[in-house]
């Protein structure tokens, strides 16, 4: 589960270089649902547009494409199919997850992996959530055979057709073919279709000349320009415990024309027999992961980006994860985990000490 980020709407909690605001501006907000969670958004402007109705509106589009959860999406008419072909133009939210899971899923070697569903769905934590009272190892094997992303492939297809008065006028119209190596195969963009949520908004205020907001959808961020007290926005690193509240925070961080998504398994876990498993499952193994991360909040450029990288760096460990946020200039990586004294400790990337504002806990680089 994605934990909420405790993030303050255009206050700056602590010591920064003063800017200038916008003239005249004032902060407009924007809530809502969306994707079984909540969206909030904060904006400054010169006055208030009335935005909610088409960012609904979008997102209830981009729901149609992605959503496991709607019958009819796109989404779900791949899950069930062997071969899928769609028009290039009208599935542009579903081919842009598509093409950014797949650079993340070979950037991390497998460990974010978008077909990972049918074990989600077999730990309980699918749609219909109940918890696995004894594992069945036999089971689980035959799952792991259906994570299959490399077994995805995408042709482009072009129509040829005559048309007019005056003779053969040949056109084309650009399509996608969706071919599974396994018909049982399935999707699910529940590790990052948030961020692209987020990414989408922002695009869409863009457009409409808003150049200073920060956008919030289930804790993960977008922040771009100012806030209405010309200063960059700030958001809070969730302390990773059960039972803590969102205003317990570890560390504060700007967000300087950054995304921002978090991910950990200590709200989001069933205890059976008295132990615990959480809801980040090893595509490879088939087994909820267990490794030292409590959690991992990851900056990024946009948000999908962020989103995808927070998932499988819980899956990838701390070591293996660190090296490859260090390596990738397109992030930074701040990680919480749990040392050999049973203690908290954290540790992250060169880039992340910039933004760091303030900190509550022990650094251990």
């Amino acid at each position: 589960m994605k934990y909420a980020l405790f993030f303050l709407l255009g206050i700056l909690l602590f010591s920064c270089d003063q800017q200038v605001a916008p003239a005249k501006s004032k902060l407009y907000r924007i809530m809502g649902k969306t994707m079984g969670t909540t969206y909030n958004i904060s904006y400054v402007a010169n006055k208030e547009d009335q935005l909610k109705a088409p960012i609904d509106s979008l997102l209830k589009e981009i729901n149609q494409q992605v959503s496991i959860y709607i019958p009819e999406s796109d989404i779900v008419q791949f899950n069930q199919g062997k071969d899928w072909t769609i028009d290039e133009v009208s599935p542009k939210h579903f081919y842009t997850i598509f093409k950014k899971a797949k650079t993340i899923y070979q950037k991390t070697n497998g460990a974010f992996d978008p077909t990972v569903m049918p074990l989600v769905r077999y730990w309980g934590f699918g749609k219909n959530k109940k918890a696995v009272e004894e594992a069945d190892a036999k089971e689980i094997a035959q799952l792991v055979q259906l994570v299959d992303f490399d077994g995805i492939q995408v042709h482009h297809l072009k129509e040829s057709k005559v048309e007019g008065p005056d003779g053969e006028k040949e056109f084309g119209l650009d399509y996608l073919k969706f071919e599974k190596r396994n018909p049982s195969t399935q999707l699910d963009f529940g590790a990052i279709a948030k961020g692209y949520a987020v990414d989408a908004i922002g695009q869409f205020l863009i457009h409409n000349q808003i150049h200073n907001f920060l956008i919030e959808i289930g804790g993960e961020l977008v922040a771009k320009g100012l806030s209405q007290r010309g200063t960059p926005w700030v958001t809070g690193i969730s302390l990773p415990e059960v039972g803590a509240s969102v205003n317990e925070i570890v560390a504060a961080i700007l967000l300087k024309d950054k995304a921002v998504a978090s991910s950990g398994n200590y709200r989001n876990f069933y205890e059976v027999k008295g132990e615990k498993y959480g809801h980040t499952i090893n595509p490879k193994t088939g087994y909820p992961e267990k490794n030292e991360l409590l959690s991992v909040l990851v900056v990024a450029n946009d948000c999908m980006t962020a989103d995808a990288y927070a998932t499988g760096f819980m899956t990838m460990g701390l070591s293996a994860a660190f090296s490859l946020a260090s390596a990738e200039k397109e992030i930074e990586a701040y990680f919480i985990y749990g040392d050999e004294s049973g203690g908290m400790a954290i540790r992250y990337t060169s880039g992340m000490e910039e933004l760091i504002v303030k900190q509550n806990s022990n650094k251990n680089q």
